[in-house]
């Protein structure tokens, strides 16, 4: 039901790096995410460099039907990604990427096709799993131009879903009507990036998508990116997207990153996010939400939400803290970051009435650079 994509650090590292991240979203109704990802950039010969990435994920909640008790489901998924970065002239980069994914996939921002179907084993159930697999294939090109304050971006991305569309399957029954039918999407995305004064950075971009059965999506985003002598840094990020059936969100994101020592890190975060689809009517929504769960921003179903996430976290130095011990590598890496983060989640429907859904997220992350 919930899923998320980790991230141990913000940014781009230009250095050799292993990172291990750990994730854990809990709410009110018992739902439980737990994930983990494995990542490795490496840099061999000498302009070219590697990303190897592994993601696995179990989530286990309770799901109320129309009628009769409720049953706990459990799912699984892995996600495996590859990709190699090439420089070229003028400091250009050519990156070719591909990501197998075994789990939830996200169509477009109004479609994320989760099939959780298993009864649990301590339930005593057996039920059936049919898990959404994608390949989706890229390739990225990058230009700085204007003695590097200006960067211009394109990325075009091609995905092949096998899936099982959510209005095959019956609920009732518990089985699948027919056979997994394939869904392709292609997205075309610009991006600019502009750098003003060595304190401030502005980045813009619009996206572009097509899909074999689903609406076309357009997508805008907007971030500026501001240091502060007080060795604060601000960033603030805008999305907005929209697609052809008129479904749309906004997103509004705000992160302040404050050094309390040149090891030390504090963060605090705030995200509201809504979205919402006039096509259906309070009717419509009460019909879907007694099929499904909830929907949206962490889940899947199909109907309007918003969602408020406040958080934050402390980024440590390790190896500065502790003055470059051997015992901890210190002979052979550069810099071991541990990162510590907690969010509290809240969402709630259009038509909810003031009922909400809070749920506690926690992160925990190392990075080790060499």
């Amino acid at each position: 039901m919930v899923v998320l994509i980790l991230a141990a650090t913000d940014g781009y590292c230009t250095q050799d790096q292993f990172v291990y991240n750990y994730f854990c979203y809990r709410d009110e109704n018992d739902t439980i995410n737990e994930a983990f990802s494995l990542r490795l950039d490496k840099h061999v010969l000498r302009e070219t460099k590697l990303e190897l990435m592994y993601l696995h994920s179990d989530t286990r909640y309770w799901k109320v039907p129309l009628w009769g008790a409720a049953t706990r489901y459990y799912s699984h998924g892995d996600e495996y990604s590859f990709s190699v970065e090439q420089k070229t002239f003028m400091d250009g980069k050519l990156t070719l990427g591909y990501i197998f994914t075994d789990r939830a996939i996200r169509l477009t921002d109004a479609y994320l096709i989760h099939e959780m179907e298993e009864k649990a084993k301590e339930d005593g159930g057996v039920g059936s799993l049919r898990k959404p697999r994608s390949s989706s294939y890229s390739i990225d090109y990058s230009q700085p131009f204007f003695n590097q304050d200006t960067t211009v971006e394109v990325t075009f991305t091609h995905t092949d879903a096998d899936l099982t569309p959510y209005w095959e399957y019956n609920i009732n029954t518990l089985k699948y009507i027919s056979d997994r039918t394939t869904s392709y999407t292609n997205s075309l995305m610009l991006t600019v990036t502009q750098i003003f004064t060595q304190y401030t950075t502005c980045q813009l971009t619009a996206s572009y998508a097509t899909q074999s059965d689903l609406p076309a999506m357009q997508s805008y985003s907007a971030s500026l990116h501001q240091y502060f002598p007080s060795r604060t840094s601000l960033q603030l990020y805008y999305r907005y997207s929209v697609d052809d059936d008129q479904f749309y969100t906004n997103t509004l994101e705000a992160k302040v990153y404050q050094y309390l020592t040149d090891e030390i890190i504090l963060l605090a975060r705030y995200r509201y996010h809504h979205e919402d689809d006039p096509s259906l009517d309070e009717a419509e929504e009460q019909k879907l939400r007694e099929q499904q769960e909830y929907g949206g921003d962490l889940s899947v179903n199909l109907f309007p939400c918003r969602t408020s996430l406040v958080g934050g976290g402390v980024i440590i130095d390790i190896l500065g803290l502790a003055g470059n011990p051997t015992w901890l590598g210190g002979d052979y890496l550069d810099k071991i970051n541990l990162d510590i983060r907690y969010s509290h989640y809240r969402y709630n429907s259009r038509y909810d009435r003031g009922q909400y859904l809070d749920g506690d997220m926690y992160n925990a992350g190392l990075s080790f650079l060499f």
